[in-house]
């Protein structure tokens, strides 16, 4: 109804010869009906996002991101073994990354890149230990389990792909 009025106005404008007046309401009309038309579209896309949301409690939502965080981590991966010898380490082969003398800790220790130190690992077939070192930048996913200065040990154990845990 109001575009007819409109258009009868525009018209009349046009008839009695103010054409300058005519093409700046046609004009601002035209972008009238573009901008309508860009709105909607817009609605329509905010209708189907909000169709396909679920809302659900925050309590619900941080459980469901631990459990997804957790999957993650509760993968295999390539476990490897060292010891506290020069060539495999630096000139200071006891002191771990995070400053911990590992050839006095009475618990399995293990270096990794990909949880913080002091996380637990429960390695399959090798049990907890925990992350007091880091490894070679270049192996980000992998479990390098300390054998202390056994390196036959470490040897014998070679390249092993394990489920790993964080506790």
């Amino acid at each position: 109804m109001r575009f007819k009025t409109i258009f009868y106005i525009i018209f009349t404008l046009a008839i009695l010869g103010n054409l300058f007046l005519f093409y700046i309401v046609f004009d601002k009309i035209n972008k009238l009906i573009k901008k309508t038309v860009f709105i909607s579209q817009e609605v329509e896309k905010i209708n189907e996002i909000k169709n396909k949301v679920i809302l659900i409690p925050i309590s619900e939502a941080k459980e469901i991101i631990k459990s997804r965080k957790a999957e993650k981590l509760n993968i295999s991966r390539i476990i490897t073994g060292y010891t506290s010898s020069v060539n495999e380490t630096d000139s200071s082969p006891c002191i771990s990354a995070d400053n911990t003398n590992i050839c006095k800790v009475n618990y399995n220790v293990c270096a990794s890149n990909f949880v913080p130190f002091n996380t637990k690992l429960k390695i399959e077939g090798l049990g907890i230990c925990v992350v007091k070192d880091r490894i070679n930048k270049k192996y980000n996913d992998r479990v390098d389990w300390y054998f202390g200065k056994d390196k036959n040990k470490a040897i014998r154990f070679g390249k092993k792909y394990l489920k790993v845990e964080v506790l």
